[in-house]
């Protein structure tokens, strides 16, 4: 592991700890453990295939959730338990993977299976991200001041997340602190999104080298 910035570093420590004992969220991390790069390539592959399968396999739960919701809405509860673990879980994916990956391995062995791969999962989780508190919404939990059909939830979502506010549709009751959250999780969400697209882009000088 890479020791040299934690010197100093009480807050950066804290919030690295933090996020890695957050992995055990993912069953993937379960099965092929939370360090992958520190593993090889090889071992970064297997787990990348696991995590697509992964993410697969949530979206399905997803859909039955918001069809059982529909026609039994007294499944709220299990409902918005299992949608606030895929949030809690997306979100310190995408901060382990963006951020704290890099610390916690010596430079020059950080392994990644693709990069494109990850900034396609990154752009997936942010949309997956708006599709779960749409469910959120569906809830009876979370009231709406408008819920005319089942497409309202999602709409609400969405623009809560893109920052849009049209203002038609407005968060009544607890439903403002779940909006609240999900703003700030969607912003912080995008910024990870740009880091790692700009990550993944081949370096200025290493191109201007390759010119000259």
């Amino acid at each position: 592991m890479n020791e040299d910035w934690r010197a100093g570093s009480p807050i950066t420590d804290a919030l690295e700890r933090t996020f890695r004992y957050l992995q055990y969220l993912s069953p993937p991390s379960w099965i092929h453990g939370t360090r992958p790069h520190a593993q090889g390539k090889e071992h970064a592959v297997v787990r990348g295939r696991a995590i697509e399968y992964f993410v697969l396999v949530c979206l399905a739960v997803e859909c039955i959730c918001l069809i059982a919701l529909l026609l039994v809405p007294v499944f709220a509860w299990p409902v918005m338990l299992i949608m606030s673990w895929r949030v809690a879980d997306i979100f310190q994916v995408c901060v382990n993977v963006t951020l704290f990956d890099r610390l916690r391995i010596k430079s020059g062995t950080h392994k990644v299976a693709a990069h494109t791969r990850i900034v396609l999962l990154t752009i997936w989780n942010f949309f997956e991200l708006c599709f779960c508190f749409g469910i959120m919404y569906s809830t009876s939990m979370l009231p709406l001041s408008r819920k005319d059909d089942w497409i309202d939830p999602f709409y609400f979502s969405a623009i809560t997340q893109l920052t849009i506010g049209y203002g038609d549709v407005c968060p009544l009751g607890p439903t403002r602190i779940v909006a609240l959250i999900q703003g700030m999780l969607g912003f912080l969400l995008a910024v990870l999104v740009i880091t790692r697209v700009v990550g993944a882009l081949p370096r200025i000088e290493s191109e201007l080298d390759n010119a000259a």
